[in-house]
Protein backbone atom coordinates (compact mmCIF):
# COMPACT_ATOMS: atom_id res chain seq x y z
CA UNK A 1 0.00 0.00 0.00
CA UNK A 2 1.18 3.49 -0.85
CA UNK A 3 0.02 6.61 1.01
CA UNK A 4 -0.66 9.52 -1.32
CA UNK A 5 -1.47 13.21 -0.96
CA UNK A 6 -2.21 15.98 -3.43
CA UNK A 7 0.05 19.01 -3.21
CA UNK A 8 -1.82 21.68 -1.27
CA UNK A 9 -3.62 19.12 0.89
CA UNK A 10 -3.34 18.58 4.61
CA UNK A 11 -2.82 15.41 6.64
CA UNK A 12 -6.56 14.65 6.78
CA UNK A 13 -6.55 14.23 2.98
CA UNK A 14 -3.99 11.39 2.82
CA UNK A 15 -5.35 8.36 0.96
CA UNK A 16 -3.98 4.88 0.34
CA UNK A 17 -3.65 3.07 -2.98
CA UNK A 18 -2.97 -0.65 -3.30
CA UNK A 19 -0.62 -1.52 -6.16
CA UNK A 20 1.54 -4.50 -7.06
CA UNK A 21 5.32 -4.08 -7.02
CA UNK A 22 5.44 -5.35 -10.61
CA UNK A 23 3.28 -2.49 -11.88
CA UNK A 24 4.54 0.93 -12.93
CA UNK A 25 3.95 4.61 -12.19
CA UNK A 26 1.51 4.95 -15.08
CA UNK A 27 -0.75 2.37 -13.42
CA UNK A 28 -0.28 4.13 -10.07
CA UNK A 29 -1.51 7.37 -11.64
CA UNK A 30 -4.54 5.55 -13.04
CA UNK A 31 -5.32 4.11 -9.58
CA UNK A 32 -4.96 7.58 -8.03
CA UNK A 33 -7.40 8.98 -10.60
CA UNK A 34 -9.88 6.17 -9.82
CA UNK A 35 -9.52 6.74 -6.06
CA UNK A 36 -9.97 10.51 -6.41
CA UNK A 37 -12.33 10.54 -9.41
CA UNK A 38 -14.48 13.34 -7.97
CA UNK A 39 -11.43 15.60 -7.69
CA UNK A 40 -9.93 14.57 -11.05
CA UNK A 41 -13.08 14.50 -13.14
CA UNK A 42 -11.58 16.53 -16.01
CA UNK A 43 -7.97 15.34 -15.70
CA UNK A 44 -6.40 12.39 -17.50
CA UNK A 45 -4.24 10.10 -15.37
CA UNK A 46 -1.30 10.79 -17.70
CA UNK A 47 -1.49 14.51 -16.78
CA UNK A 48 -0.75 13.80 -13.12
CA UNK A 49 2.79 14.23 -11.80
CA UNK A 50 3.89 11.82 -9.07
CA UNK A 51 6.75 12.59 -6.68
CA UNK A 52 8.32 10.00 -4.36
CA UNK A 53 8.71 11.37 -0.84
CA UNK A 54 8.86 10.05 2.70
CA UNK A 55 7.06 12.54 4.91
CA UNK A 56 5.70 11.96 8.40
CA UNK A 57 1.97 12.69 8.24
CA UNK A 58 2.22 15.16 11.13
CA UNK A 59 4.61 17.38 9.11
CA UNK A 60 2.17 17.92 6.23
CA UNK A 61 0.84 21.44 5.67
CA UNK A 62 -1.15 22.89 2.75
CA UNK A 63 1.80 25.21 2.03
CA UNK A 64 4.16 22.27 1.35
CA UNK A 65 5.83 22.24 -2.08
CA UNK A 66 8.14 19.72 -3.74
CA UNK A 67 10.94 22.28 -3.29
CA UNK A 68 10.52 22.04 0.51
CA UNK A 69 11.26 18.32 0.70
CA UNK A 70 13.44 15.65 -0.84
CA UNK A 71 11.24 14.63 -3.76
CA UNK A 72 11.96 12.46 -6.78
CA UNK A 73 9.81 13.02 -9.88
CA UNK A 74 8.66 9.63 -11.15
CA UNK A 75 8.72 8.54 -14.79
CA UNK A 76 5.54 6.75 -15.98
CA UNK A 77 7.29 3.51 -16.97
CA UNK A 78 9.32 3.14 -13.76
CA UNK A 79 8.42 -0.03 -11.83
CA UNK A 80 7.08 0.32 -8.29
CA UNK A 81 9.63 -2.26 -7.09
CA UNK A 82 12.51 -0.04 -8.25
CA UNK A 83 11.06 3.04 -6.52
CA UNK A 84 10.32 1.45 -3.16
CA UNK A 85 13.30 -0.82 -2.52
CA UNK A 86 12.88 -0.65 1.27
CA UNK A 87 9.76 -1.07 3.37
CA UNK A 88 8.00 2.25 3.65
CA UNK A 89 6.94 3.69 7.00
CA UNK A 90 3.17 3.23 7.39
CA UNK A 91 2.59 6.66 8.92
CA UNK A 92 4.39 8.52 6.12
CA UNK A 93 3.19 9.98 2.85
CA UNK A 94 5.00 8.13 0.05
CA UNK A 95 3.69 9.92 -3.05
CA UNK A 96 2.88 13.59 -3.59
CA UNK A 97 0.52 14.09 -6.51
CA UNK A 98 0.39 17.22 -8.62
CA UNK A 99 -2.58 17.82 -10.90
CA UNK A 100 -2.45 20.32 -13.79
Amino acid sequence: SINCLFLGGDSSEVFTVKILETENVSILKRLIKEEQSHRLNHVDASELTAWKVSLPVDTITPELTVDDVEAQKLHPVKKISSIFVEDEVDEHVHILVQAP
